[in-house]
């Protein structure tokens, strides 16, 4: 993590989770614009933003799983030992896991995640964010000194950030 990040990395749950819903509000109306055409048709990159939303909303249940002390990648329907996986290979396995759900479901179990993902947060003291990664006692991840308030900025509205650009391109037909 750059210093500037660590900088501006949020320390209360409130700034988190301000920091989570602009970033997801921003994200969710990228979505939402979309046609069911420009939904489900693969980019350049071989995904369809169906494909992206089903991604983002793996990894926010990996975080809703960190945050509770459930094993992450299971919640993420990762199979194999995913902690020796690089994140290509999870990140195609999940694809290739919801590739073939319905735009409906895949819709749904977004909102639905986003939900458990904010009701697990309200749960979590602004102590909680500061601890090591390693103190999440996940079992299936590095055993790290870096805050785990990372690891949730990562899973969440740096990811929602991450692919925003490209839902807006397929939103303007780019």
């Amino acid at each position: 993590m750059t210093e500037t990040a660590r900088a501006t990395m949020p320390m209360t749950v409130a700034d988190l989770a301000e920091r989570i819903w602009q970033s997801r509000m921003a994200f969710d109306a990228a979505v939402a614009r979309l046609t069911p055409e420009q939904f489900l048709t693969p980019g350049a990159d071989g995904w369809s933003a169906k494909d992206t939303l089903a991604h983002v909303t793996s990894w926010e249940q990996s975080a809703t799983a960190m945050m509770l002390g459930e094993p992450r990648f299971a919640a993420m329907g990762i199979t194999g030992d995913a902690a020796t996986m690089d994140i290509d290979a999870i990140n195609l396995q999940l694809v290739d896991l919801h590739r073939d759900r319905p735009a409906a479901e895949v819709v749904a179990m977004a909102r639905e995640s986003h939900a458990r993902l904010l009701g697990a947060l309200a749960t979590l003291s602004d102590e909680d964010l500061r601890r090591p990664y390693r103190d999440a006692r996940v079992g299936d991840g590095p055993d790290g000194d870096e805050a785990i308030v990372a690891w949730f900025a990562g899973d969440t509205y740096e990811h929602y950030d991450e692919h925003l650009p490209s839902l807006r391109e397929r939103v303007n037909g780019a």
